[in-house]
């Protein structure tokens, strides 16, 4: 045991002294949350407009994209809500919040599994970059929640962050459904669940009250480097924020489509931006079978698309012969916000482009240049291929093509 002589208060005293500071006024829940949905808000129309088509209006209706989005979006706040509650002492969650909230979203994942078609959910892409994609996209809203929440004064640091990665995680897949890409929810599952496991333990090590409370008996000169290390921390949230905008700029840019121009699909696309202000049918187009019926006397094969039965109204066809004498047809529908080209053109061999893609009844789906794209290759009456192009969401562009098949 110490003895009074052997403690040195003028010493004690000053150190007490300088650890003292005034305390920052930490912003209502209501706020912080309100400020955390702008950033998701910000990053959504983000996501719509840079993966999304030059009908981005009807991008952003969120009805396009189901329940399930509004599913995540709904356990995403919440969990939000939750992480940024349970960061101050004496608001702790109880276990009926939690076991809602896990209701929550099981229930979400289940409906956005039954929305999708069931062929997609086998992509051919590299599930890596499923998953890089998925953690670049929760970055930014997981960096604001776990530096919201550390502000205050969390007491239960392993919930706190794993609520965190349960709410960055759920933003993460509604961002790719508003950037009109349909990965596997099992894919995205996965990737929440790496999520939040990462966050429990950052909440253990960031979040842990007792190791920044902790008080140590370091010399004045270590105190010295430590002060300054710890006045170059608060450089390090912004520069990673920056990095993380930076990222998922990068990232809704690139998205998943082709690389590498493929000259079908432009030549499809070049015409349907072309029709939208100027289609002039060549063949009689007072019905699909008029039509193909001038189709096949061009000589071409008794192939035809038809999306009346989906919305979509029949404007007309074209025949053409491309630079290279290869015969190539043109049938364009119109919708109420977008419109569905399909070209139909004769070819020497078959390659389909090495990009990410799904497949669903021998039919390949790619996002290319803002654009859902369908390539088909029509074996049956020879070295064929038919591509369909609109810019409506993939989700919404893979249900209509099927549909139209039966």
């Amino acid at each position: 045991m110490l003895e009074l002589d052997e403690i040195d208060y003028r010493v004690l005293i000053d150190r007490l002294i300088a650890d003292f500071q005034p305390v920052k006024r930490l912003w209502p829940v209501s706020i912080r949350l309100a400020l955390w949905i702008l950033l998701e808000a910000t990053i959504l129309v983000l996501a719509a407009l840079l993966t999304g088509s030059p009908d981005s209006v009807a991008a952003l209706h969120f009805h396009n994209y189901g329940l399930g989005a509004l599913g995540f979006m709904l356990v995403s706040i919440v969990g939000a809500w939750l992480a940024l509650r349970n960061s101050i002492p004496g608001r702790e969650s109880g276990a009926s919040e939690l076991t809602l909230l896990a209701f929550g979203f099981i229930a979400a994942a289940s409906i956005v599994q039954f929305e999708q078609p069931a062929q997609a959910l086998m992509p051919l892409g590299d599930f890596r970059f499923a998953l890089a994609r998925h953690l670049t996209l929760a970055a930014l809203p997981w960096l604001a929640l776990f530096w919201a929440a550390r502000r205050a004064m969390p007491l239960r640091p392993r919930l706190i962050g794993a609520l965190i990665g349960v709410a960055a995680s759920s933003f993460a897949i509604v961002a790719e459904l508003f950037s009109a890409l349909a990965y596997p929810i099992v894919c995205e599952l996965f990737a929440g669940a790496i999520l939040t496991m990462t966050s429990v333990i950052a909440g253990a090590l960031w979040l842990d009250p007792e190791r920044r409370w902790r008080m140590d008996s370091a010399s004045a000169v270590d105190r010295a480097h430590k002060s300054a290390w710890l006045g170059a921390r608060v450089i390090i949230f912004p520069a990673a924020a920056a990095l993380a905008a930076g990222l998922i700029l990068f990232v809704l840019k690139a998205g998943t489509g082709v690389e590498r121009p493929v000259h079908d699909f432009d030549l499809a696309i070049e015409n349907y931006e072309q029709s939208l202000t100027d289609f002039r049918p060549n063949v009689p187009s007072a019905s699909i079978a008029t039509v193909l019926t001038a189709y096949i006397e061009h000589g071409m094969p008794p192939y035809m698309w038809d999306f009346g039965p989906q919305g979509f109204r029949l404007l007309g066809g074209r025949f053409e012969h491309l630079a290279d004498g290869s015969p190539v047809t043109y049938t364009w529908f119109r919708g109420p916000k977008a419109g569905v080209m399909c070209m139909f053109r004769q070819v020497s061999g078959f390659e389909a482009p090495p990009a990410n893609h799904y497949e669903a009844h021998h039919l390949l789906f790619y996002r290319y240049r803002g654009y859902s794209v369908c390539l088909i290759n029509v074996g049956a009456y020879g070295d064929f291929v038919s591509v369909i192009v609109s810019p409506i969401p993939m989700k919404v562009f893979m249900h209509t093509v099927l549909s139209a098949m039966s």
